[in-house]
């Protein structure tokens, strides 16, 4: 129904085929019989890689999921989006046949951090190089503002600027999505911009007394006003070894007292 034009227009190259070698199925086949179009790719959404070239990955959650074996050896990415289908179905590629996998409605069930997590996400990678490089240019932030619909919160146009200063790596121009994730998830969680700015320029200034004290300390050692605690797997102080100190300095005491 979708049409042998459409389907091209689908793919990256026109002059791709929906069955490969020895008659397999190709990426295009399984996407059009998961999705209903034949786009090249498992990654979420498009990417834009030049004016000329675009590839196109998968626009939404489909119905059933699609996992691959190829991603576990880093040749591809599969999405969330087919890892988050509407039902709990999956279709596996392996490397010489499909299986099925399904189970029952807790395995689609997500926390509101993961959920918060794959909106911001998304966002980021829709820009160019968000995806691969783990970075976006500095000048493209009001464009993932935009899509996260952030603009009024953070105060407009004079809000993004000052949120690209402070999320830009020194001297750099580009923005890493570690530094994005951890301010973004703030904004969206009721932060203002200005407390999430305050908060590190107090970091900072406690970094800075550490390493001046530090600095004061005469034989070039870091002093942290006694002894080494040692803390057991849980958490706790461990007196073991004072308890073994006391009971060795007993012993000696009463050796001498012999």
């Amino acid at each position: 129904t979708r049409g042998i034009d459409r389907i091209k227009c689908d793919m990256d190259d026109v002059n791709t085929t929906i069955t490969s070698q020895f008659g397999h199925s190709s990426q295009e086949l399984m996407n059009l019989l998961l999705t209903g179009q034949a786009v090249s790719n498992v990654f979420d959404n498009s990417m834009v890689l030049s004016e000329d070239l675009s590839c196109h990955g998968i626009q939404s959650r489909p119905a059933i999921g699609y996992l691959s074996i190829l991603e576990s050896l880093r040749y591809c990415e599969v999405g969330d989006y087919y890892k988050s289908p509407l039902f709990p179905i999956w279709v596996v590629g392996s490397t010489s046949h499909f299986s099925v996998l399904f189970g029952d409605e807790r395995c689609l069930e997500e926390s509101k951090s993961d959920m918060l997590l794959e909106i911001c996400r998304r966002a980021f990678k829709k820009v160019e190089g968000g995806g691969e490089n783990g970075f976006i240019p500095v000048d493209k932030l009001n464009q993932v503002i935009d899509e996260l619909d952030l603009k009024v919160q953070v105060g407009g146009d004079g809000g993004v600027q000052t949120l690209q200063a402070y999320l830009e790596v020194s001297g750099a121009g580009i923005i890493l999505w570690d530094d994005f994730w951890k301010a973004s998830s703030r904004l969206m969680t009721g932060s203002s911009l200005e407390s999430i700015v305050s908060s590190s320029s107090l970091q900072d200034q406690d970094s800075m007394q550490v390493d001046a004290t530090n600095t004061n300390n005469h034989d070039g050692h870091v002093d942290f006003g006694g002894p080494p605690l040692l803390i057991t797997q849980h958490g706790e102080e461990d007196n073991n070894n004072n308890n073994h100190n006391i009971h060795n300095n007993n012993n000696n005491s009463s050796n001498n007292n012999s």
